[in-house]
């Protein structure tokens, strides 16, 4: 590992902007699967899950906003295995739409791997690193929105003050493929 990629914690609270900006397009936050008491102050959702509960053993249902921890899962990317359920509880039809905060180069690097990459939905390129809470971590980021009702419009009017977006080259009707 190149050390200036290293974060001491997985202790990143999404900054203030990303979060008021996925709730503008989703009319809310349902659920954070992969949250705790601190980062919940910031991102309101109606529930969310923490450590303690695994947010990955679970269900998940309506409008979800997920900024996965760091690290690996049982050697696997952590940002990919909270991908891979993220895009599988969409695909079910449980999640109506969700925002995804990751880190650019691992979820670049690990997009080709499932299913549905990355590529497919709309993303936004923050035109600066985002200043979280808790830890700084030292990558550069991407917000990806996996659609429900607001079209690729309303997340460009929402998610553009604080970057370059992109349309995704998901075919809707292959949601359930």
């Amino acid at each position: 590992m190149i050390a200036q990629h290293l974060s001491l914690t997985n202790e990143h609270y999404t900054p203030v902007e990303v979060v008021d900006a996925a709730r503008a397009l989703m009319g809310g936050i349902d659920l954070d699967p992969a949250s705790c008491d601190e980062a919940n102050e910031r991102v309101r959702a109606d529930y969310f899950f923490d450590a303690s509960i695994d947010g990955l053993a679970h269900e998940w249902a309506g409008r979800v906003f997920l900024n996965p921890p760091g690290g690996t899962i049982k050697g696997a990317s952590s940002m990919g295995v909270w991908w891979d359920k993220l895009v599988t509880e969409w695909r079910s039809g449980r999640v109506e739409c969700a925002v995804f905060v990751a880190f650019t180069l691992e979820l670049l690097r690990i997009g080709q791997q499932y299913a549905v990459p990355v590529q497919a939905f709309a993303r936004c390129y923050p035109r600066s690193r985002l200043k979280f809470g808790g830890d700084q971590p030292t990558h550069a980021n991407v917000i990806v929105y996996l659609p429900g009702d607001a079209k690729f419009l309303d997340f460009e009017r929402c998610f553009s003050p604080l970057g370059l977006c992109e349309p995704g080259a998901l075919n809707h009707a292959a949601r359930r493929a």
